[in-house]
Formats: structure tokens, sequence, C-alpha cells
């Protein structure tokens, strides 16, 4: 079969655990690219979780897709995200529980496995409650367990309102991990999204939908750096396409 090469700029949004808060992090930059810079953008949820998707899908006002390293190999990822997302240029994947956490001791069925298919660079979504300065060790955790794995960046989640606490975890992250810090959100910013036991509350569950995405979206302008998440998400490598015969 041919092939032919694309340019796609990509993200993985990933966690050391979940609950973190990837989905309105995730959720907050689509919907900042979307109505803000006017970008469309390719969305891609790991697994199948249909409550998250359809809050990110009123994000972007695009179809969605699954990736899963489980059901999938990597060729089939591979190419299902490339023939989703070549015609619009920005694929961003959010990933579901830890970052390493699979089905195995080998980690098959994880997030890890998806990015490494897509080739994407992962940004690291924390949970920052009760933490400063050993944040870094976990940062560097993620990087090192999987050489195969490009971490580039990390967005604070929870963040206390004295600044000495996002101070701290910036300068720590910097210093000991090279790592830019993309994004600080303060504790409580994100409570308009309840949860259910298992994921977010249905979109179409939701009175409020419109008002609730529009705050979400200024969320992200004010506390991301859409700037750098896109410079991120540029750096990423060519991909193969296989062309149907």
């Amino acid at each position: 079969m041919q092939q032919k090469t694309v340019h796609i700029s990509r993200l993985v949004i990933g966690s050391p655990k979940g609950r973190s808060g990837k989905s309105p992090v995730t959720m907050g930059l689509l919907a900042a690219l979307v109505s803000t810079r006017g970008l469309k953008v390719q969305l891609y949820k790991k697994g199948p979780d249909f409550i998250d998707l359809g809050w990110l899908a009123r994000a972007t006002g695009r179809p969605y897709c699954n990736l899963d390293s489980f059901l999938m190999s990597r060729e089939v990822i591979l190419q299902s995200f490339i023939r989703h997302a070549v015609s619009v240029g920005l694929g961003i994947v959010e990933g579901v529980d830890g970052l390493y956490d699979g089905v195995d001791l080998a980690g098959n069925g994880s997030m890890a496995e998806v990015a490494k298919a897509i080739q994407a660079p992962v940004i690291l979504v924390v949970d920052t409650t009760r933490i400063t300065r050993s944040v870094a060790a976990m940062v560097m955790g993620f990087m090192r367990f999987d050489p195969d794995i490009r971490l580039a960046g990390v967005i604070l989640n929870r963040v206390a309102a004295r600044p000495r606490h996002e101070n701290m975890m910036r300068s720590a992250i910097e210093q000991y991990c090279g790592l830019p810090v993309l994004g600080a959100i303060p504790k409580g910013v994100l409570l308009n999204i309840p949860d259910q036991h298992l994921g977010l509350i249905p979109a179409d569950e939701r009175k409020d939908l419109d008002q609730t995405m529009e705050e979400i979206g200024r969320m992200a302008l004010k506390y991301l750096d859409l700037d750098g998440l896109l410079q991120v998400a540029a750096s990423a490598p060519p991909l193969e396409m296989t062309l149907s015969p």
C-alpha cells in the first residue's frame, strides 16, 4: 500500500491518576481553541466513555472518536487518528485513569500505549492538593518511567489561593524536570462540573449546558497557556498515512 507523509499537530492529555481534572481541563482547552482562536479540533477519548465524549463533542461541535489500545492494534490506532484529524490539522486525545495504568504489568491497554502509537507529546494534569516541591519528583517519575513517552508539559490543577503554592511548584518542575508549566488552575474553579460515579454527568442532562461551556472556556483563557500548548502540539513529528488502494 502507498503511504503519504502528513503533519498533524496533536496532544495527549494525561494524568498520574483518575479524578485529576483531565476532562474539565480538556473541555476548557477545546472550548477556548474553537471559540476564541477559531480553530477546528478533532477530539478523541481513550476507551469507550460516552459520557465525557458528549461534553467534549459539545465543546468542538465535531463528532468524536474513540482510541482504545486494548481493542485496537497500534497501526489501527494510528490510521484512525490520522483519518479523523488530517482534514483539520489538530487532534487532542483525553486519557483515562493514570497515564501508565493498563490491564497488566506491561501496561497494555494504557493511555501511554495510545500516545506512543500516534507519537504524540503528553501534557500531564496534576492534582496539586497538599503537595508543593514533591510535585517535581512525581513529574520526573512519569518522565523516566517509559523513555518512549515524551512528556512535554504540566498543567497544575487545584492550586491553593496563596501565590507561594503555585510559585514553588512551577520553580521545582522547571528546575528539576526542565518542563514548562502550561497552566495553573485554582482550587474550586472546576466545581461547576459535577461528577457521577463513572465520569461526568451526561451533557444532555445539564439544562445550563451552554452557560457551563462558556464558563469553562473562560477558565481556559485565564489559566491555561494556549500559545504554549499549541506550540507543543505543533512539535509532534510527521506521520505516515496509509492510502486506500
